[in-house]
């Protein structure tokens, strides 16, 4: 019996654009990326963009589906990740199995890698083997394997992140000097709720730390020639289903290889080879669909958050931010939910039925429906934010040209008394200048001061209600 996890965690890579296929230059920077690789890093690191046998290996992404373009950069088997993984499963037992128990889930040789995909999203991958002295039938199995599964993850993840990937990561970074492709450390579009230590600050309050699981998907690999469990089964999947009719569809794999899957939310059960198509098709479609559930979370809590904290600003600045901010969450949302329907136009056989299959699961339509709702609350903000805005850009020009109408009114009052007192000839017919003759200089000038404030308290009252 075998063990099969994934664990996502957020990081701090993210490519600019993800449309580099056809880009000349995007495929030279990565081949010169590859040809600058150390000689350890070249055989434990896939760089997975660079060219193959002069063909940008994910050109022909549509007809070649089951491979992902949004993989950038994988870290395969290496000493060090052996000796994490090694160090982790012996801490791993000793806070969560007994003493008998220990050393009875084994690590399947070079089947741990990582993989760095675009949107600031990383994979960890590791298959386990489960000995036949394991107590899997007792009571509360479920429960042990997820807390001891958590505790391996934790571990290896962080470690690994810290020691392995971040490096290289920054080596990446640096390496694309023109700054045309890698998004800088902390600063990813769409995603700004990703922090470092070497992060800018902005305006932006959540924070998600990276190298961190965010959760582990278990999946149980049982080969067909033994007898499924029934108390194990029933205790390891969740389900609305009748779980005896589930375990008779997959004891029909012989027919139909995709009834020996069942997919499910956090735990799943394979009842086939391991090393069947049909295996390897679920596991792939498992990590796309995680991926994609990964991004859509995030972006849901971060318009949420965003929507919660720019009701309370006050500063214009911070008003700026945030619009800017709301829109490259709608913008990022739309390009990605574009991409997730090609994903599943893109795919075929097994895999398409194994995607849409967890589509239903995991509450796909549900989770794009919220964040639909809350992108167009944020349009509906923005467009808010844009007419304050305007209004009070509206209400300065006015109020400047008052101010402008206001001055020539002193001036023009002022012209008169200096006509009066410099000229003063009086051509006998009753008009504007005789004022400077009737009044004092200093009681003209309060009076077009007074006129003026008349006008101006006028404007506001009738600003006020229209505001109103």
């Amino acid at each position: 019996m075998h063990l099969y996890l994934i664990a996502p965690f957020h990081t701090c890579f993210g490519l600019k654009t993800s449309n580099f296929a056809d880009d000349p230059e995007y495929k030279t920077f990565w081949d010169a990326a590859a040809r600058k690789l150390s000689v350890s890093e070249k055989e434990t690191v896939m760089l997975l963009h660079a060219s193959k046998q002069e063909h940008l290996r994910y050109k022909v992404i549509d007809q070649d589906s089951h491979l992902l373009k949004e993989e950038v950069v994988r870290f395969t088997q290496s000493a060090l990740i052996n000796g994490i993984i090694g160090e982790a499963i012996q801490q791993a037992d000793k806070q969560y199995l007994t003493r008998e128990q220990a050393g009875l889930i084994a690590y399947d040789a070079d089947s741990a890698q990582f993989t760095l995909l675009d949107n600031t999203v990383g994979m960890f991958e590791i298959q386990l083997r489960l000995s036949d002295k394991f107590p899997v039938s007792q009571s509360g199995f479920s429960g042990i394997i997820q807390h001891w599964t958590n505790e391996l993850c934790r571990l290896v993840v962080t470690l690994c992140y810290k020691k392995i990937i971040y490096p290289f990561i920054q080596k990446l970074i640096a390496f694309d000097k023109k700054k045309l492709f890698i998004e800088a450390e902390g600063a990813h579009f769409g995603f700004p709720n990703i922090k470092t230590k070497k992060s800018k600050a902005n305006a932006f309050g959540r924070e998600t730390p990276v190298g961190d699981p965010l959760w582990v998907s278990r999946t149980i690999i049982q080969p067909p020639d033994e007898d499924i469990r029934v108390d194990f089964f029933n205790e390891w999947i969740f389900t609305k289903e009748e779980k005896k009719c589930i375990i008779e569809r997959l004891k029909l794999y012989r027919e139909d290889e995709k009834n020996s899957i069942y997919l499910g939310w956090g735990n799943s059960f394979f009842y086939a080879c391991p090393n069947s198509n049909s295996v390897k098709d679920a596991k792939r479609i498992l990590l796309l669909t995680q991926y994609f559930y990964v991004i859509l979370d995030t972006l849901s809590l971060n318009l949420s958050f965003i929507i919660g904290a720019s009701k309370n600003l006050k500063k214009v600045s911070q008003c700026r931010e945030y619009n800017t901010t709301m829109k490259e969450l709608v913008n990022t949302f739309s390009a990605i939910e574009i991409r997730f329907v090609d994903a599943l136009q893109n795919l075929q056989g097994n895999r398409e039925v194994f995607f849409r299959d967890l589509m239903g699961k995991w509450a796909f339509q549900e989770l794009l429906g919220s964040i639909e709702k809350k992108a167009d609350f944020c349009k509906r903000s923005i467009n808010e934010q844009f007419q304050k805005s305007f209004k009070k850009g509206q209400m300065m020009a006015e109020l400047l040209l008052l101010f402008l109408g206001g001055i020539s009114l002193l001036e023009f009052t002022n012209t008169l008394i200096v006509y009066w007192f410099s000229i003063g000839v009086d051509d006998g017919i009753p008009g504007l200048y005789h004022l400077g003759k009737i009044f004092p200089p200093n009681a003209l000038l309060w009076g077009a001061v007074f006129l003026l404030a008349t006008f101006f308290f006028v404007y506001m009252r009738i600003y006020m209600k229209k505001s109103q």
